[in-house]
């Protein structure tokens, strides 16, 4: 991912650990943000996806599982690292966990276990980047799994549901 400073985010490996990386559009001030915190078979999925601030959302791992599944953020100078929310949801495959996002006001989008239906569906989630202020949205009852999330122009979410795509604002009424 690519902010409008021209700073990239990546994940880079070594010795088969998953970190995140940054460096400039041009090629220069590669940095290594993080020290391999988890070792995972599927490559590519801490997803980091930053905003024009310089903020990080990354899935993590600091609790020893085999794969990522917590919501991490930094900034893009290294300072701040930290987990922030721990997902309650199914082991992460390839196919089965949806990249978190940062919208330029700071606001995380991504997909969260639904607290009623709990380990069988999934829903859509927003947090502030501290963490604070989590909303979980509810849908109908017909929707078991919410994937391909994303904001649009910050203001506008749309994610995979059975009809296709949907939109929602962000305080989380359908449009």
């Amino acid at each position: 991912r690519i902010n409008e400073n021209g700073l990239i985010v990546f994940e880079c490996r070594e010795n088969g650990f998953a970190n995140l990386c940054v460096i400039n559009l041009d090629g220069t001030g590669f940095r290594q943000l993080t020290e391999g915190n988890h070792r995972d078979e599927y490559p590519g999925l801490i997803f980091p996806e930053i905003n024009d601030q310089g903020q990080i959302v990354f899935a993590c791992n600091f609790n020893g599982r085999d794969y990522a599944q917590d919501l991490c953020v930094v900034n893009a100078d290294g300072s701040g690292l930290r987990e922030i929310l721990q997902m309650r949801s199914k082991p992460v495959t390839q196919n089965s966990f949806s990249r978190p996002h940062i919208n330029n006001q700071g606001l995380l989008l991504y997909e969260c276990t639904d607290p009623i239906r709990e380990e069988k569906y999934t829903t859509v989630c927003t947090s502030n980047f501290d963490g604070s202020g989590q909303q979980v949205f509810e849908f109908s009852d017909e929707f078991q799994f919410i994937s391909e999330l994303a904001f649009i122009r910050d203001e506008t979410i749309v994610y995979r549901c059975p009809y296709g795509y949907c939109l929602s604002s962000l305080d989380g009424q359908p449009l």
